[in-house]
């Protein structure tokens, strides 16, 4: 690489860029979904009963809670993801997708493109820098765990003590 021009593997398409914040999109979704499993792991036993503790109301009567019942269940969730960044198109190449089942083809184009330093920034500003924004909320738990949470609830009722 020493005249300044990337060989044919390390040009970066902007479908590279597209796919790869894709990527990170869904990635949050996976995590959301890991966190509600490490909650289920953490509160129930292997045999799918509740882990609970038991709260004494008065000399008489207890109450056997679960322990799931307790906790806050909201999680964050990925709201919006803003994405700053100027392009070079270094090159154009025209790709054809076919499809003999059904008879046709499609050109398109593919951007192969260099970053550069945005219209908003200073020129020493390195040109692989992009600005992302990412703003998170919080959710509320799935439909499937909040049922699940309802029906203990109401199943919680204070037991004599023996």
């Amino acid at each position: 690489m020493f005249n300044g021009k990337k060989t044919k593997s390390e040009r970066t398409t902007l479908s590279d860029i597209v796919r790869g914040m894709l990527h990170a999109v869904n990635s949050s979704q996976v995590i959301l979904e890991q966190h509600y499993d490490m909650l289920i792991s953490r509160y129930f036993n292997p045999e799918g009963k509740p882990l609970t503790t038991k709260f004494v109301i008065d000399s008489e009567r207890s109450i056997e809670i679960p322990i799931i019942t307790l906790i806050n269940l909201s999680a964050m969730e990925l709201k919006e993801m803003d994405l700053e960044m100027s392009l070079h198109i270094d090159e154009v190449n025209v790709k054809k997708i076919e499809n003999h089942n059904y008879d046709f083809e499609i050109d398109r184009g593919s951007f192969e493109v260099s970053i550069i330093p945005s219209k908003n920034s200073n020129a020493k500003r390195p040109t692989d820098m992009v600005d992302v924004c990412m703003k998170f909320r919080t959710i509320d738990p799935p439909e499937g765990i909040s049922r699940i949470l309802d029906e203990y609830i109401k199943r919680v009722e204070p037991n004599s003590e023996d």
